[in-house]
């Protein structure tokens, strides 16, 4: 089966939970050949955007990715944001020198990061839905090859969205994008409960399921809850 194959992630829930698993998986994959490449690169991930709130983190290569990543979408500043928004990489060299986003900078210094590279993941269009990045405990450790290498990353991210669900237009499916990033919610608060209450996933998701149907709410806007609820507290 080829993209083209594929039903409309809009039309058929079926289709685009296959879309949806083929996606986050080869975006997965080229995180962690990245990470390998990349000498210095301690995290690697992506992120989805719509806003900076509503960003989610669909690929990850570690926890401090997450915990970075989470500081930008919470203070609305970072260089990730920044590669969205501008639509072009950044780059910075150390973070201890660079003041574009100081209320970011301390949360990742706190986290032992120091420099960072980030690029921007475009539509055929030129519409940016996310972005790229690499973080790394040391400075000056990402030149001009790493920019390079990770803007094939970012385009090929996007090419794999594109290829996987194309509707009339040849525009990612904001429906597809928006199942990505629920999928990415739901798996991060069923790990949260996990460690919380050290049970099995199977169990964990049991719960959320629960509560899911006790509420009468989607399971991704109670996954949203459990996130932003460990996040309160994590304050």
């Amino acid at each position: 089966m080829n993209g083209s194959d594929l039903p409309s992630s809009d039309d058929d829930p079926v289709g685009r939970s296959l879309v949806t698993e083929r996606v986050t998986a080869a975006w997965q994959l080229l995180t962690t050949e990245l990470q390998g490449s990349i000498s210095g690169a301690v995290g690697v991930g992506i992120s989805l955007l719509d806003t900076p709130a509503a960003g989610t983190s669909v690929a990850v290569t570690s926890r401090l990715v997450v915990a970075a990543d989470q500081a930008q979408y919470r203070l609305d500043e970072g260089p990730c944001l920044t590669a969205w928004a501008e639509r072009r990489a950044v780059r910075v060299d150390d973070l201890r020198g660079d003041g574009r986003w100081p209320r970011w900078a301390a949360a990742a210094l706190s986290l032992s990061i120091r420099s960072v590279l980030s690029s921007p993941m475009l539509t055929a269009r030129g519409r940016a839905f996310g972005s790229v990045k690499l973080y790394s405990l040391s400075a000056g450790v990402f030149d001009d090859q790493a920019e390079r290498s990770l803007g094939e990353v970012a385009d090929t991210a996007a090419l794999l969205v594109g290829g996987m669900a194309l509707p009339e237009d040849g525009e990612p499916s904001s429906g597809l994008l928006h199942a990505v990033q629920d999928r990415a919610v739901v798996q991060r608060a069923t790990s949260m409960v996990m460690r919380h209450y050290r049970i099995s996933a199977e169990t964990a998701s049991w719960l959320l399921i629960t509560e899911a149907r006790a509420s009468r709410r989607p399971l991704h806007e109670v996954a949203r809850s459990v996130l932003a609820a460990t996040d309160s507290s994590s304050l």
